[in-house]
């Protein structure tokens, strides 16, 4: 498994497992979409909005490591099309057999029972 995701409030968080591609996602996901990443879950965790933005950034990262193939082969007449259907087909793929599902927030939520209550107390 590299992804857990876990519903989070209005969105979900994922959490990445694999050490090597941790830094890498976050950065995508940033540059992308946005989004905030911490690093003190897991390798790292990445809050999005919805669960298709997520399988938005496994198939622009499939997209880039075809982009990367097709030119280090010579680059021959390809469409731009054909990538993203091979780019979508692999992110399925990849959400079907690299994801699993637990709701680790709801658990880490609940073991944090402490109230900060500020610096003014009235």
């Amino acid at each position: 498994m590299k992804y857990v995701v876990s519903n989070y409030g209005a969105g979900i968080t994922v959490g990445l497992l694999d050490k090597e591609t941790a830094e890498q996602d976050m950065n995508l996901a940033h540059n992308l979409f946005n989004v905030n990443s911490t690093e003190y879950l897991f390798h790292g965790s990445i809050n999005f909005r919805t669960l298709k933005e997520f399988k938005r950034l496994l198939a622009f990262k499939q997209y880039y490591k075809q982009w990367e193939n097709y030119w280090s082969n010579g680059g021959k007449e390809y469409s731009n099309l054909q990538f993203w259907k091979k780019a979508f087909r692999a992110a399925n793929k990849e959400l079907n057999t690299s994801v699993s599902y637990n709701n680790f927030m709801d658990q880490i939520t609940a073991s944090n029972n402490h109230y900060d209550i500020g610096c003014y107390q009235d």
